[in-house]
């Protein structure tokens, strides 16, 4: 089923995070610096989690905030800004839990989000088409269901 119109397969396996040259020199980077096989394979399988879903997540580099540089990321869901991997909310104040807690487990719960975010938006569109009977079951039981009408 398709659902964001903006969904291209091109023949190759669909996969839900864009990096962009720049974001992903920067993910490799923090997954270099924290040497740790295990982070490296959460982040993996967060990645390959979202492979089949149609719902874009955009990784772009995050390098100033209110004048300040935050070398960090930040995501976008279908195109609108979903959360940063910095410590620093929307008043430019840093949030000293998040700031303390290691890089490891920063990136894993940005990921995390991320995909947590795609979902949530792919399943909101599922339920409006449902809602609305353009799902591909509710098309394809209404073909069945004309063909029996036929027979009877």
């Amino acid at each position: 089923m398709q659902v964001n119109s903006n969904y291209q397969h091109n023949g190759n396996t669909f996969t839900g995070f864009k990096f962009n040259p720049a974001s992903k020199e920067r993910f490799l980077n923090i997954l270099e610096n924290i040497n740790d096989p295990s982070i490296s394979n959460k982040c993996r399988r967060i990645i390959s989690s979202q492979k089949d879903n149609p719902v874009e997540i955009k990784i772009d580099t995050f390098d100033y905030v209110f004048g300040h540089e935050a070398d960090g990321l930040e995501a976008y869901i279908n195109g609108k800004f979903s959360h940063d991997s910095t410590g620093i909310n929307s008043f430019g104040f840093v949030l000293a839990p998040r700031a303390t807690i290691d890089e490891g487990y920063s990136i894993v719960r940005f990921l995390k989000k991320a995909a947590d975010g795609a979902e949530k938006v792919l399943n909101d569109l599922m339920e409006k088409r449902i809602a609305s009977k353009e799902s591909d079951t509710f098309m394809e039981n209404k073909q069945v269901i004309d063909q029996i009408n036929e027979y009877i």
